[in-house]
């Protein structure tokens, strides 16, 4: 079969046959989703969110090759990786996420900020990932870094609240 998705939902479904068994793509279906938008390999604890928070996505855009240290995270099920993003790309992903990470340390690439505003997205940091150049109230939370169990708490949160 095959998966046809209309504005995210599934309306028709494809099945993977594998070693005799057959698994229906709808299993892994996530509560949320987030993106981030970077131009270096540090993105802040990426990998312990990715860890905490099975049910959500979260889609790392670059506009340049990987480093290995983001590479790694293909190996989690709730990650997608876009090496070599464009920025028409980079606002498509932003539009059907939830909520905008912002969780890499320097060289910013700032036109993500007008976009977070444009499509009216939540943006969570941490207090060393921050855009200094934005002032806090742009944020919906800000948190530290050596706390990263918050910013998990802060996504459930954002996780409950769609499932209301």
């Amino acid at each position: 079969m095959v998966a046809l998705f209309h504005d995210g939902v599934v309306i028709y479904h494809i099945y993977l046959r594998e070693k005799n068994l057959v698994y229906a793509t709808d299993i892994y279906k996530p509560k949320l989703k987030c993106m981030n938008l970077t131009n270096s390999w540090c993105v802040k604890k990426i990998d312990y969110l990715a860890q905490h928070l099975p049910e959500v996505h979260f889609y790392i855009a670059a506009q340049t090759f990987m480093a290995d240290e983001l590479k790694r995270l293909s190996a989690f099920q709730n990650v997608t990786l876009y090496p070599n993003s464009f920025p028409l790309l980079v606002e498509n992903v932003l539009e059907q996420a939830d909520l905008y990470l912002d969780l890499n340390m320097d060289q910013k690439l700032t036109y993500i900020y007008d976009l977070v505003q444009k499509h009216q997205k939540p943006m969570l940091s941490f207090d060393s990932s921050r855009c200094p150049d934005l002032p806090d109230n742009c944020y919906a939370g800000i948190y530290s870094e050596s706390r990263p169990e918050e910013l998990v708490e802060a996504i459930k949160c954002y996780m409950k609240e769609r499932e209301l």
